[in-house]
């Protein structure tokens, strides 16, 4: 099984694009003197890639600036795909790299164009595998040659000489066993995973959930030997730095053990106590300084300003609710919400909570109101109700006296990626802050459900930090240190940052209420 690594593993058989021939794409190429350019380069089969002597057209500037170049290339990247040169069977010439590292792993391109196809099956794409190419997993240290995937055994005699790669293989082997006769023992138990019991939707969401368990629960009885190889490869560079030659990536780093595969049954007691933690302390109740002092009426067209004087005269209050999110690290091209958000990857900064008192101060001053206070969660009284069948737990906002509640959020994202700068490779993180506010009042009395949502601001006043570039093996430390040594790029406090980005977003809220 590969692990396709962030800035390691250069791709997985490579794809040559019928429709890209003869088109120029933004590449990457080193000369002979190792120093990496931007470029544009005229796209070609690989067949010509390969062959050293080929004219590779490319320019430094602009297309019309092209020209035919021979000779004097050590390496070049195009469509995402690594071209470096190897000798193969006494020849020199350029192979597709799949992994890079003291074990490495590479496609020679062999006979046969990979243009000659039928002219109804021009528009496919061409793997470049099988009678086109061939895989060769290569040991540098012993100038070993594999043709194709090693064996499990190859590579235990290959990384034998790492205590750190072996004994982390004695781990491997430790949990895969132990994964396996947990798994024979519930099978044994009649403890099974069936289908959702649902339908629809709901059935089809929960099947895919369960299927995807299924395939962690295997994959946690096998040994994953390309991770013990990348591991390999983090030990040989951190003893032997300099030796390997990276081309467009970064250096390998150590990978853990992925985390125990859980089951159902552990998922819902964790869910329950995280649930019984939000809401610890609370009651259907709240705390009577909390409650509602009249039934919120609103008066047909009132204007924002008569609203807030109409709810101070009922002897209740507009609150505002800061939702702080963790700071969650992001790798290279990972989607807001597809990341786990767990104590590895985030942190929770609580000094940011100070944005919750300066933002009640700053809509007081801008609507010359005191009606505007901060809401504090552990005093809301909740109510249980239903959502589509499934027993929920909700914030009785009906029963409190706050009838206005501004939603502020705060979500720090820390993007983490593999960028050229000043023609090497380095792992850094940018700190994005997005703000954002939504302004809700809940009407009727205390048993009712009715809301209106008065604005959205969708941008309060976000930002990004300058890129913050990291010493090898420093991305390896956690997300708060990575979050704090890319604060440092700051010129500002965080919170004075936040607050005067945050100047625009109030200007929004006040106009959106004024007109």
């Amino acid at each position: 099984m590969f692990l396709f690594i962030l800035g390691y593993y250069t791709g997985y058989g490579q794809v040559y694009k019928v429709e890209l021939e003869g088109k120029f794409l933004p590449a990457k190429i080193i000369f002979e003197d190792g120093v990496v350019r931007d470029i544009l380069m005229k796209y070609q089969q690989p067949e010509f890639f390969k062959n050293p002597s080929n004219k590779f057209t490319i320019s430094m500037g602009a297309e019309s600036e092209a020209y035919s170049h021979t000779g004097g290339i050590e390496a070049f990247l195009i469509d995402n795909t690594v071209w470096a040169l190897r000798t193969v069977e006494g020849k020199n010439q350029f192979v597709s790299l799949r992994m890079q590292g003291a074990i490495e792993q590479f496609e020679v391109v062999i006979n046969g164009k990979f243009g000659e196809v039928k002219e109804e099956h021009q528009d496919e794409k061409y793997i470049i595998l099988g009678s086109r190419t061939k895989l060769i997993t290569r040991n540098n240290l012993k100038n070993e040659n594999i043709a194709g995937n090693p064996s499990d055994e190859k590579i235990v005699e290959w990384i034998s000489d790492s205590p750190e790669t072996m004994e982390d293989f004695r781990l491997a082997q430790k949990d895969a066993t132990a994964e396996t006769k947990r798994l024979d023992s519930l099978s044994a138990a009649g403890v099974t995973q069936g289908k959702s019991e649902r339908k629809g939707l709901l059935g089809a969401l929960e099947n895919a959930k369960i299927k995807e368990t299924q395939v962690k629960q295997e994959a946690a009885t096998n040994i994953d030997m390309w991770r013990l190889v990348n591991n390999y490869n983090a030990y040989y560079e951190a003893k032997n730095p300099g030796k390997i030659k990276y081309y467009f990536v970064s250096k390998p780093i150590w990978k853990a053990l992925p985390a125990k595969v859980k089951t159902d049954a552990e998922i819902k007691a964790e869910k329950q106590a995280k649930l019984d933690n939000q809401w610890a302390g609370r009651t259907p109740a709240g705390s009577p300084e909390l409650a509602s002092a009249k039934d919120n009426t609103p008066v047909k067209k009132e204007t924002f300003d008569a609203k807030l004087k109409r709810i101070a005269a009922d002897g209740n209050k507009v609150g505002v609710l800061l939702i702080l999110n963790p700071v969650r690290k992001l790798a290279s091209g990972q989607q807001l919400g597809s990341e786990v958000v767990n104590d590895e990857n985030s942190y929770m900064d609580e000094s940011l909570y100070e944005a919750g008192i300066q933002i009640v101060k700053e809509l007081n001053e801008a609507f010359g109101t005191t009606v505007i206070e901060l809401v504090d969660l552990s005093k809301m009284p909740y109510r249980d109700t239903k959502v589509m069948g499934h027993a929920v737990r909700l914030d009785d906002w009906w029963a409190s006296k706050f009838k206005v509640v501004f939603e502020y959020t705060i979500d720090p994202l820390l993007r983490y990626e593999v960028m050229s700068i000043k023609g090497e490779y380095k792992n850094t993180t940018a700190l994005n802050l997005r703000t954002s506010m939504v302004v809700k009042e809940y009407i009727g009395n205390t048993t009712a459900t009715k809301q209106d949502f008065l604005a959205q601001i969708l941008n309060m006043g976000g930002f990004v930090t300058p890129v913050k570039a990291h010493d090898d093996g420093e991305e390896a430390t956690s997300v708060e240190e990575l979050y704090k040594s890319t604060l440092e790029k700051l010129e500002v406090p965080l919170l004075e940052k936040i607050k005067n980005e945050r100047a625009s977003g109030i200007a929004k809220v006040v106009n959106k209420f004024k007109k």
